[in-house]
């Protein structure tokens, strides 16, 4: 294990980076797991790249540290820690992982989720965790996306990060239209689109389309969607969040799956 007491440490510097700089996380290939949970999920992928511990709960974490390898261990003070978190309240245990590049891919039938310019990252990592609950396949985000690997999106993830895979769409038209020339159907939110509840059976293989928090869906997308549907608002809300929104719509088709 490895021993760390200063701010200034060249070490420090670069975790700091990480934590700050989405482009240099991106550039090595890592992002943050903060707080036991995580850190466990990360080890039971063998995706730690790096595992740093406070020298005051070292004994408390004593078996995420035998489950890592020892090179990758940091004992470091407390407020080295408290520097790298992005709580106010550390539990004195974090990760830098490794993240796995994915390319668009449709690998067999399947559910899918796309989101087109969502921007707050507690709405990415609910989705995320909400795919993962109704074992959906895959997460396509576009470049305008908040960013996945960010420690407020990992938070909201809950450990869905480490087993739904997520697709950097650099042309989300281009992919989605591959998809739907293959056969999956591309079912858009939409608030001008038919009524969920008595929409038409929508085929095995299909991509739920979540467009931004307060513009939707771009034109483009709507257009080349097979579906567009509206969730039922007979209350006074004008709009549902984003997260909410992406859940009824991954539990409506899950309902017509698990109906047969």
């Amino acid at each position: 294990m490895n021993r760390i007491t200063s701010l200034k440490n060249p070490t420090v510097q670069l975790w700091r980076e990480w934590v700050n700089d989405r482009k240099q996380r991106e550039k090595d290939g890592v992002f943050p797991a903060e707080g036991e949970h995580m850190v466990q999920e990360a080890l039971s992928c063998s995706c730690v790249k790096t595992l740093i511990v406070s020298e005051d709960d070292a004994d408390r974490y004593a078996k995420c540290i035998e489950a890592a390898n020892p090179n990758d261990v940091f004992i470091v003070s407390g407020h080295i820690l408290s520097s790298l978190n992005s709580t106010k309240s550390p539990q004195g245990i974090m990760a830098f992982c490794h993240r796995r590049i994915h390319r668009p891919f449709l690998p067999h039938p399947g559910l899918f989720v796309a989101l087109n310019a969502v921007q707050d990252p507690g709405n990415v990592g609910t989705i995320l965790r909400t795919m993962d609950a109704a074992g959906f396949e895959a997460l396509y985000i576009d470049d305008q996306c908040a960013d996945p690997y960010s420690a407020k999106t990992i938070r909201a993830t809950m450990g869905s990060i480490f087993r739904i895979p997520i697709i950097q769409s650099h042309d989300l038209v281009s992919d989605l239209k591959a998809m739907k020339d293959r056969g999956c159907q591309l079912i858009a939110g939409d608030l001008s689109g038919e009524d969920l509840f008595s929409r038409t059976p929508i085929p095995e293989q299909a991509c739920i389309l979540i467009g931004n928090e307060g513009r939707g869906l771009s034109e483009d997308l709507k257009v080349l969607a097979n579906m567009r549907v509206r969730i039922p608002m007979p209350g006074s809300a004008e709009s549902l969040n984003a997260a909410v929104s992406a859940g009824i719509l991954i539990y409506d088709l899950l309902r017509e799956r698990m109906k047969g």
